[in-house]
C-alpha cells in the first residue's frame, strides 16, 4: 500500500483503485471510462507556481528530498507535499512551508545527479539518527549515489546518506573524495538505479552504462539502441531502460543515424530510463518510448518564453499509471489522467528572480493509436536542435507532419492559444497533412476536433476538408458540416455561430453503423443528425485545415489542438478534450462524510472512497441490498443469486476458473471479488460501466447469468410486503428498478477489507511482517514494478492494461470500447487484496497459483499492443518467493465470512 501524506488534497495527488462486477455476459453500456483528461498539452494549462525560494538540481527517486540552490548555496531540503495546494481551476501553489530549511551540501557539490546506491534493497530504510538500520528508529535514511561535474568538466561519483525525520533533513553525508569516472561532461542525470548516465558534452547528449565500480566508455546518445540486446543484470538493456529500444527520431520521423550528434543541453532522465527531457533552441523537448522515440517540443508555459529555456526541470514523485520505485512517493499529477503523465517542474532565473512552473506532460495521443494526426500546434523539432516553424509536429506516432501555407504563422504576439501555442491564419491561408496510407477513408467512422478562434466578422469558407469524407466550413461565421457516405452526401441540419475573438472547441463525429453525425461545441453535443446507415466512401487524401476568407488587418482565424481520428470518440472524450480544466483529481464524495458514514478498515483511504451524492451506506439501505444480493428467486430457475458467484466464504468469489452460467456451462471470464468496490471507477473486467449503480442489475438481466427480465424482477419484490415496506422506509416509495440498483450498490459499497498484516506494517507495526514479507514489499515497490498498476490503497489503478502474459483470444475491452486499438486484450487491473484466497487468477482463471503468476511476470510479455509498463523482470527464485510472501500478507481477517440471511416472504 502506498504511504499517505496528510495533505487535504490526497485524492488529488493519489490514484483511485480497482475491479468489480459479476461476470461479463451482461449487456454493455456506452461509457468513456478511460477518456484522457487532456491530450498533447497537459503541459499547457495555466499553473505557473510563481517565485520559489530555491532552484532544485536533483531529487531522490520518491521526490521527498532535493538538492537545491538556495540563495547561491547548495542545500539538501525535504519536500512537504501537504503544503502544496491546488488552486481553484487548476495549478499548484507552493506555500512557505513546502521546503524545509535543510542542511548544507558539501562545498564541492555543484549540479549533481542522484540515484539509489542500493537499488535492490529497501531505500530509504527506517533508521536511527545516525543512519543505522532500526525498524523503530523514527528516521528514514536514503543511501544514494551522486554524480557531479567538477569545475574542469570532469564527472566524479561519490556515495552518501541523507537522513530525514518528520519532513526535515537531519544530515547529509558524502564520501570526502569523489571517484573520477574518466568522463568529461556537464549536467549529468541518472536513472533511479544508477545504471544509465546521460550527460551533456559540447551541447550534444551522450550516455554511459554502469560497469564494475564505474561506467563504461561513453558514446553519443544516438548509439544507445545499438546495445539494446546487451544483458544488464540479467535483462536486455532495452527492457531495463526502454529508451534504448529503438533509434531516436526527429519529430517528422527522420531516424537519427548511429553516431550522429543529438543536440541538447541540461538533460533530465526519467527514473526508469523511459523518457529524457532536455533543452534545445526554443525550449524544452522530450524523447521517450511513449512518444515513439520521436523528439517532441513541449507546448505550454514551460516554453512560453523561448528566449530563455528553464535552467532545470525534474519530476517530483510518481506519475499516473507509471512506475515509481518507492511506495511513499506522492502522486503529483493534478489532472485526472487515465494514461501515463509526467509531472515537470521548470525553473528559470530571470534578472535575479527565480520563476517556476508546474507542467504535466502526457503521452495519450501516441498511446491511443487511433488518431490519424494529433497536432498540438508546436513546431517540428529537428535532431540538430532546431525548430521548423513552417511545419507542425504530429504527436500521434504516425508522423503526419503538417506543412504551412504562406500566411499561416505559429504564435501571435498578442493572443495566446487555447492551450499553449496556436496557429494563426491570414485570409485564405491553410495548412495541410499530406496524403498517406493512413489518411484514406476510415472503415466505420471518424472524429474531427479543434479549437477555433474567429478574428473577423465576415469569415466564410473552408475550416477543414478530408476529400470524399467530410468538410467543415464557415458560412457567414456559422459552422456547417457535410459528409460523404455510401448512402450519399449529408449535411448537418443546423448552423451554429462562433463567437468572435474567443476560443471555441468544435468537434464533429460520424458513426457509419448507426448513420449518426454529432456536432459538439465546447465539449457539449449541440446537434445530432440521423441518416441512413452508410460508411465513408471517399479515397481520402491530404487533410486541409483552414482556407476561410475574411477581412482583417492581419490574421482572420486561430486554430489550436487539432486532431483527426479514425474512430468515433465517446462523448466524455470530446468533453475532456474541450474542457480539461475541469478534470482534476478530486474526491467523488466528501472525505469527512465518508469517515463519518463508512466504517473504514485500516488501510482503506477515505480520499479514494467513491460515494455519489445520491448514494448512502446506512444500515437499512445496506441490509435491503444484502437481501437482494442473496435472493436466488431473482433468477429464471430460482437457484442463482449474486452470492452464488460472489460467495462471502471465499472472499466474494466462486473459486472457479470461469464463472458459472445458469444453464450449467461456463461464462467467458472469471468472477472477481466485490470487496472494496467502494474504491472502484470501472466495473466488469472490460470496465464497461463506471458505477456500481449501473453495474448492479446487469447480471440479473443477463440471459447467461440469472436470466430475469426487468418486469419479472420488479414483480418479485412488489409481491413481497416486507420488500415493499423496506423500500418505502429507505427510499420513501414502492420498489423501482433504479432503487433496486441503489440498494445493491450500497451493499457492495459496504463490503470493505483491510487490516491485513501489510496494513498494520504500513501503520507502523514493524513486526507485523516477516523478514521475507518485508523483502517482498521492497520488491513490490521496487524492481518487480508491481505498483505501476497495483497502486493506491486497494492495490489497483482502475485502468485497462494489456499485460501480454496469456495466450488467449479474449478481445478484452476492444468491443466495449468501440474497437479501440489500444483496448485489444486490455483488462482492468484487479485488486491484490485477499489475493491468496481469490484464485485461480487472471480474467480467464487460467493460472492456479501465485507462484505461477509471478513466474509469468518474470518471463515477460509477448505479442503486440502490450502496455509499456509490462516488461520482463530480473527476479531470482528467492526473490520470487519473497514477493509471493508479501502478496499473501495482503490477506485480511474478514476475507472469509458468513451471512445469516432470512429472505422476505413473497405472495
Amino acid at each position: 500500500m502506498t504511504s499517505k501524506s496528510k495533505m487535504p488534497l490526497a485524492a488529488v495527488l493519489l490514484g483511485l483503485t480497482a475491479l468489480t462486477a459479476c461476470s461479463d455476459d451482461a449487456g454493455a453500456t456506452e461509457d468513456a471510462g478511460d477518456a484522457p483528461a487532456c491530450i498533447g498539452k497537459c503541459d499547457g494549462f495555466n499553473s505557473i507556481t510563481g517565485a520559489l525560494p530555491l532552484a532544485p538540481h536533483a531529487a531522490t527517486w520518491d521526490g521527498r528530498v532535493l538538492l537545491a540552490d538556495v540563495e547561491g548555496a547548495c542545500r539538501v531540503v525535504a519536500v512537504r507535499p501537504e503544503a502544496i495546494d491546488l488552486r481553484e481551476g487548476g495549478g499548484l501553489t507552493f506555500g512557505p512551508d513546502v521546503f524545509s530549511e535543510g542542511v548544507e551540501c558539501p562545498t564541492t557539490v555543484g549540479a549533481p545527479a542522484l540515484a539509489m546506491a542500493t537499488p535492490d534493497a529497501e531505500n530509504p530504510y527506517a533508521s536511527d539518527d545516525q543512519g543505522n538500520a532500526d525498524p523503530d528508529g523514527g528516521h528514514q535514511t536514503y543511501a544514494v549515489a551522486l554524480v557531479e561535474s567538477t569545475e574542469d568538466g570532469a564527472l566524479v561519483r561519490r556515495s552518501g546518506t541523507l537522513i530525514v525525520a518528520e519532513d526535515e533533513v537531519v544530515s547529509a553525508r558524502w564520501s570526502d573524495d569523489g571517484d573520477a569516472l574518466g568522463i568529461d561532461g556537464l549536467n549529468p542525470t541518472l536513472s533511479a538505479d544508477g545504471g544509465l548516465l546521460v550527460f551533456e558534452r559540447d551541447e550534444t547528449l551522450w550516455f554511459a552504462l554502469a560497469q564494475d565500480d564505474g561506467f563504461g566508455e561513453p558514446a553519443p546518445l544516438s548509439e544507445l539502441h545499438l546495445r539494446a540486446d546487451e544483458l544488464v543484470r540479467g535483462l536486455p538493456l532495452a527492457v531495463r531502460y526502454p529508451l534504448a529500444e529503438q533509434a531516436l527520431r526527429a519529430a517528422d520521423g527522420t531516424v537519427l543515424a548511429a553516431g550522429a550528434p543529438l543536440v541538447g543541453r541540461r538533460p533530465s532522465l526519467g527514473q526508469d530510463g523511459t523518457e529524457l527531457f532536455f533543452e534545445a533552441d526554443g525550449g524544452t523537448r522530450v524523447v521517450s518510448q511513449r512518444s515513439g522515440f520521436a523528439l517532441r517540443h513541449l507546448d505550454g508555459h514551460i516554453n512560453a518564453r523561448t528566449d530563455d529555456a528553464p535552467a532545470f526541470h525534474l519530476s517530483l514523485g510518481r506519475s499516473g499509471s507509471a512506475y515509481a520505485p518507492y511506495p511513499g512517493a506522492h502522486r503529483l499529477p493534478v489532472r485526472n489522467h487515465r494514461l501515463p503523465a509526467m509531472s515537470l517542474f521548470g525553473f528559470v532565473d530571470r534578472d535575479g528572480t527565480l520563476e517556476s512552473s508546474y507542467d504535466e506532460v502526457d503521452f495519450a495521443a501516441f498511446a491511443d493509436q487511433d488518431y490519424i494526426a494529433y497536432l498540438p500546434m508546436t513546431p517540428a523539432a529537428g535532431l540538430d536542435g532546431s525548430l521548423d516553424a513552417q511545419r507542425i509536429a504530429d504527436i500521434s506516432g504516425h508522423f503526419n507532419t503538417a506543412v504551412l501555407d504562406g500566411g499561416a504563422t505559429l504564435g501571435h504576439e498578442a493572443i495566446p492559444g487555447a492551450h499553449g501555442e496556436a496557429l494563426f491564419l491570414d485570409s485564405g491561408a491553410a495548412f495541410r497533412v499530406p496524403a498517406s496510407e493512413i489518411t484514406t477513408a476510415p472503415d466505420r467512422g471518424f472524429n474531427v476536433s479543434m479549437f477555433v478562434r474567429p478574428m473577423a466578422d465576415d469569415l466564410d469558407g473552408q475550416l477543414f476538408s478530408w476529400p470524399g469524407v467530410v468538410t467543415v466550413s464557415l458560412e457567414d461565421g456559422q459552422v456547417a458540416t457535410h459528409i460523404t457516405t455510401t448512402t450519399g452526401e449529408h449535411a448537418s441540419g443546423e448552423r451554429f455561430p462562433l463567437a468572435r475573438d474567443e476560443w471555441t472547441h468544435v468537434a464533429v463525429s460520424y458513426d457509419g453503423p448507426s448513420g449518426i453525425m454529432r456536432v459538439y461545441f465546447d465539449g457539449r453535443m449541440i446537434s445530432q443528425d440521423s441518416f441512413s446507415r452508410g460508411f465513408p466512401t471517399g479515397e481520402g487524401g491530404a487533410l486541409t485545415f483552414g482556407g476561410a476568407t475574411g477581412s482583417a488587418s492581419d490574421a482572420v482565424l486561430g486554430l489550436d489542438e487539432v486532431s483527426v481520428s479514425r474512430v468515433v470518440r465517446f462523448d466524455d472524450e470530446v468533453y475532456a478534450e474541450a474542457r480539461r480544466e475541469e478534470f482534476f483529481r478530486s474526491p467523488i464524495a466528501n472525505a469527512d462524510r465518508i469517515r463519518e458514514d463508512a466504517d473504514l478498515p485500516l488501510g482503506v483511504d477515505a480520499e479514494e472512497y467513491i460515494m455519489p451524492d445520491r448514494a448512502n451506506v446506512e444500515d437499512a439501505t445496506v441490509e435491503l441490498g444484502m437481501l437482494l444480493f442473496f435472493d436466488n428467486r431473482l433468477s429464471r430457475n430460482g437457484e442463482v443469486s449474486c452470492a452464488t458467484c460472489h460467495d462471502p466464504e471465499i472472499a466474494f468469489t466462486d473459486g472457479r476458473a470461469l464463472g458459472p452460467r445458469i444453464d450449467g456451462g461456463d461464462l467467458n471470464r472469471a468472477t472477481p471479488t466485490i470487496f472494496n468496490r467502494a474504491l472502484s471507477t470501472r466495473q466488469f473486467w472490460d470496465g464497461r460501466t463506471p458505477t456500481l449503480e449501473q453495474q448492479a442489475l446487469q447480471p440479473i438481466f443477463s440471459p447467461a447469468e440469472m436470466d430475469f427480465t426487468r418486469e419479472e424482477a420488479l414483480a418479485l419484490v412488489m409481491s413481497s410486503p416486507e420488500y415493499v415496506d423496506r423500500f418505502n422506509d429507505v427510499f420513501g416509495r414502492d420498489p423501482t428498478l433504479p432503487n433496486m440498483a441503489n440498494a445493491l450498490a450500497a451493499f457492495q459499497r459496504a463490503q470493505l477489507t483491510g487490516e491485513s498484516p501489510v496494513d498494520r506494517y504500513e501503520a507502523g507495526e514493524t513486526d507485523a511482517l516477516t523478514a521475507a514479507e518485508i523483502r517482498g514489499r521492497a520488491l513490490f515497490h521496487g524492481k518487480a514494478r508491481c505498483d505501476a498498476c497495483h497502486s493506491g490503497s486497494n492495490y489497483a489503478d482502475e485502468e485497462l492494461h494489456n499485460v501480454g502474459l496469456l495466450d488467449d483470444r479474449d478481445p478484452g475491452a476492444f468491443f466495449t470500447r468501440r474497437g479501440r486499438t489500444r483496448s485489444l486484450r486490455a483488462f482492468k487491473t484487479p485488486t491484490l487484496r485477499n489475493i491468496d484466497v481469490t484464485g485461480p487468477y487472471f480474467h480467464d482463471g487460467s493460472v492456479e497459483t501465485l507462484e505461477e503468476v509471478v513466474a509469468l511476470y518474470v518471463a515477460g510479455p509477448s505479442g503486440d499492443g502490450v502496455d509499456p509498463e509490462s516488461r520482463a523482470l530480473d527476479l531470482d527464485a528467492d526473490e520470487q518467493a519473497d514477493l509471493v510472501a508479501f502478496l499473501r500478507a495482503l490477506t485480511s481477517p474478514n476475507a472469509v465470512q458468513t451471512f445469516d440471511v432470512d429472505l422476505p416472504a413473497v405472495e
